[in-house]
């Protein structure tokens, strides 16, 4: 056995000091005693095939997308408004305040994992009335970043029922008449 070798018993018995460096280069040998060598792992940069920014985020919210649409007809009387962001939004300031349409109550609600604000109509709207929805630019992203600029989009809620027309309509088809478009 080479003298640079022990025994199983010296090893156990050995006090045994291990010591940090920040890169040893190990030999090529037809083989290394793992005993005696010294070795250290040394880590790699991590390379990403894209450009990584690397800074504060100063990019500002923005809406991606509404429901009911900009310009949507026939809207429920008790709608549900969403809004979708570009990015996540701090919830302190996604209040009513900040997300409301005008003529209207509601409670306002965010949904972190879609990006989604809501705001829950509570009192009936207006049959045939055309309303505007608005998020102000107190609502911030997570960064403290706000809105640009307000962003607003109407919608019309739907006309009132009258059963006279249904009758009327029924009668026509019974009849063998036209079907209205």
């Amino acid at each position: 056995m080479p003298s640079s070798l022990k025994t199983r018993t010296e090893l156990l018995n050995a006090d045994v000091v291990f010591k940090a460096q920040p890169y040893v280069e190990v030999p090529a040998k037809d083989s290394i005693d793992l005993l005696t060598a010294d070795v250290a792992f040394q880590a790699q940069p991590f390379v990403t095939p894209f450009p990584v920014e690397i800074g504060p985020d100063t990019d500002h919210p923005t809406v991606v997308s509404t429901n009911p649409a900009s310009a949507a007809v026939r809207v429920g009387l008790l709608p549900v408004l969403k809004a979708v962001f570009s990015e996540p939004i701090d919830e302190a300031t996604l209040i009513a305040a900040n997300f409301y349409v005008t003529g209207a109550t509601g409670t306002v609600t965010y949904k972190a994992s879609t990006r989604q604000a809501i705001l829950t109509i509570t009192s009936a709207l207006n049959y045939t009335t055309e309303y505007t929805a608005t998020l102000t630019t107190d609502i911030q992203d997570v960064a403290g970043n706000a809105m640009e600029a307000d962003y607003t989009w109407s919608f019309t809620t739907r006309d009132e029922f009258n059963p006279s027309m249904v009758i009327s309509y029924l009668r026509n088809l019974l009849a063998g008449g036209q079907r209205p478009c």
